[in-house]
């Protein structure tokens, strides 16, 4: 059978995918502009003259490719040839004029754009001369300002030196009058230390001589007792000295009575004295004291 669209010939099981797949007349989107449009018109013919997002260079001539809707949003924002106010705009040149056509535009306008020149130098001339016055104007103000400035420090200072002086002297008499209430409180100080001074001194001298009478009289309570108890050791010694001395007198009988009637004094022609008998201990302290 032969395709409805394109006339080809094709089986009639396929013709389905034929005219879905392979027909040329098939209508498939566009890929730029979602058109639809028949595959075999799409290479050439709509994307070459019909897309409207089809590439094409810029209408002012800034090197780029843009598609065919952005064309005026590109000139009018992104494209660096686009129409920008003249470099004379500041002086009163209200031409827009893009940047490569900027040199011819100044030289097809040059006496125009020299007359701006003119005019603005006299304006700024002007300008110059009117503020030049008012410098002077404002200098003057300014010399009478600090001449008056001046004027009044010099009395700031004057009625500040015053002040400093009557401060100065006020302040001496003060200090002085503080002095002596220092000197006066001083002395109140010193006597009333002297006075507490003298009074712990006569109560430690009181402590004190209470202290030296109370020992005084625990020394001589205790002299005392020592002499009790010298006296009672010295009548025990006496009694022990006299018990001493009865028993050597009763020892030294008792030897005279038994010694030989033939012996006298002398015998062997050596002389013999009784011989001492020798104290105790407790006796001989008892006579040297």
């Amino acid at each position: 059978m032969a395709c409805p669209k394109c006339g080809m010939a094709v089986v009639r099981a396929r013709s389905g995918d034929h005219q879905k797949y392979t027909c040329l007349k098939r209508m498939v989107p566009c890929p730029k502009c979602l058109q639809m449009v028949m595959v075999g018109d799409l290479p050439v013919l709509h994307l070459e003259h019909e897309c409207p997002r089809r590439l094409r260079d810029c209408d002012q001539g800034c090197g780029l490719q843009v598609p065919m809707t952005d064309m005026e949003e590109h000139c009018r924002r992104d494209c660096k040839n686009k129409p920008q106010p003249c470099c004379f705009h500041g002086l009163g040149c209200e031409d827009l004029v893009s940047p490569p056509n900027q040199a011819s535009h100044n030289q097809d306008h040059l006496r125009a754009h020299v007359d701006m020149l003119l005019v603005a130098l006299a304006r700024v001339q002007s300008e110059a001369a009117r503020q030049v016055a008012q410098a002077h104007q404002e200098l003057e103000g300014l010399a009478r300002a600090a001449a008056e400035t001046a004027r009044q420090l010099d009395l700031v200072r004057a009625d500040q030196h015053r002040e400093a002086e009557q401060a100065a002297t006020e302040l001496k008499a003060e200090t002085a009058r503080q002095l002596e209430q220092l000197k006066a409180a001083h002395r109140r100080d010193l006597q009333e230390a002297a006075a507490a001074t003298a009074r712990q001194f006569e109560q430690l001298k009181s402590a004190f001589q209470q202290q030296l009478q109370q020992a005084a009289a625990e020394q001589k309570a205790a002299l005392q007792q020592q002499a009790v108890e010298t006296a009672r050791q010295v009548d025990q010694l006496r009694a022990a000295h006299q018990r001493d001395l009865q028993q050597a007198a009763a020892e030294q009988k008792a030897a005279s009575s038994n010694k030989p009637s033939s012996s006298g004094p002398h015998t062997n022609g050596i002389c013999s004295r009784p011989r001492e008998q020798k104290r105790p201990p407790a006796a001989q302290a008892a006579a040297s004291r």
